[in-house]
């Protein structure tokens, strides 16, 4: 009956103590953010954070680490932050994720998966879409924040370096991490896949196809489709990555996600030259004396006309031959395989798939 209803005992307290412990770990994550080379680099905060956060439930415990890896994230503009900062950020990213694992090793996959959901917004219930004209809703919620997303992107890159050396050390906590990776796979086949974890290899090549990978792949066509000169920057420091490196040489799955969203950022780099000689030869043009300009082929263009006009014919041509072979495939633009692994709900990874291959036409 309604006694059957009633929380017990012992989830009430659990409960309290999430409250309690809440409320300081939030502190706790506010005083070591706000200057997090101090604290959480020279200083032991994020060990203090992690011993807080073993009093939680794991559900509490997720949300209260992911929230410190968030406010640990970089600025706006990934223009605005120097190789130096960026350097000592990625420091420091590796240290949240190496204390995290070592004393939590069956919940680091879920870590990964909270944070992406979390920087993605898929936690917070159906909400807007970006919509652009022409084209419509884009897959990316109006409230993603650029910001998180490329911390997300920094994170994955990290995460991967922890999987690899803690693969390498194998032992008890290789199999908490081995359950909890199945755990968040889910389903009978993929827990059945888990099953077969039996060494740090197994474990690793899973780990990179089942989260990894579909994580890395998700955060940067989000912030493909929100941003595409800040995903370029994403991406040219990715492809610097073990990450990038062992996702290409084990072929998985997600790596051709990964290969479309390269040649897109390309597409789109290219375009860019293309448009920016375009305006220089126009600015050339009107700047020149009347008895100069070259009008709709009237007239000798002067020298560095010519110049202006063989950047833009070159830059043209650049664009066209990049995306000549792409666009001559049957294959839609980013499809997946049936099964490829997503952190997205269908409908929407289908809408950013739409939202490129519009933009790349």
């Amino acid at each position: 009956g309604a006694a059957g209803l009633a929380p017990s005992v012992g989830e009430a307290q659990r409960g309290n103590v999430d409250d309690i412990v809440r409320e300081l770990v939030g502190d706790l994550v506010a005083a070591a953010s706000a200057s997090w080379r101090e604290h959480c680099l020279e200083g032991q905060a994020v060990e203090l954070i992690a011993d807080h956060v073993s009093a939680m439930s794991a559900e509490s415990r997720l949300a209260a680490y992911s929230a410190l890896l968030l406010r640990l994230g970089p600025g706006e503009s990934a223009e605005s932050e120097g190789r130096a900062a960026t350097a000592l950020r990625f420091e420091v990213l590796k240290r949240c994720m190496w204390v995290f694992w070592g004393r939590f090793p069956g919940d680091a996959a879920a870590l990964l998966a909270v944070l992406a959901r979390r920087a993605l917004r898929l936690d917070a219930g159906p909400g807007d879409e970006e919509v652009l004209e022409n084209i419509g809703p884009t897959g990316v919620r109006c409230d993603v924040r650029t910001c998180d997303v490329r911390l997300v992107l920094q994170c994955v890159s990290v995460f991967w370096l922890v999987v690899r050396d803690r693969a390498a050390t194998g032992g008890a906590a290789l199999e908490e991490a081995a359950a909890g990776l199945r755990r968040v796979i889910g389903g009978q086949d993929a827990a059945t896949e888990a099953a077969k974890c039996d060494d740090g290899d197994s474990f690793a090549r899973l780990a990179l196809e089942a989260v990894v990978l579909p994580v890395l792949g998700d955060t940067l066509m989000t912030l493909t489709a929100r941003a595409p000169r800040e995903a370029a920057l994403a991406l040219e420091g990715l492809q610097t990555t073990a990450l990038w490196r062992d996702a290409f040489e084990s072929r998985s799955e997600g790596s051709r996600t990964l290969a479309e969203l390269d040649w897109f950022l390309t597409l789109h780099a290219r375009h860019a030259e293309w448009s920016e000689a375009q305006r220089a030869e126009e600015a050339e043009r009107l700047a020149a004396p009347p008895s100069r300009r070259f009008l709709g082929g009237f007239g000798a263009a002067p020298r560095d006309t010519d110049d202006l006009l063989s950047k833009a014919s070159v830059a043209r041509d650049a664009v066209l031959d990049w995306a000549r072979p792409r666009l001559a495939q049957d294959r839609p633009l980013l499809e997946p395989s049936p099964g490829t692994p997503t952190t997205l709900p269908e409908g929407q990874w289908s809408r950013l798939c739409s939202t490129l291959a519009s933009r790349a036409l």
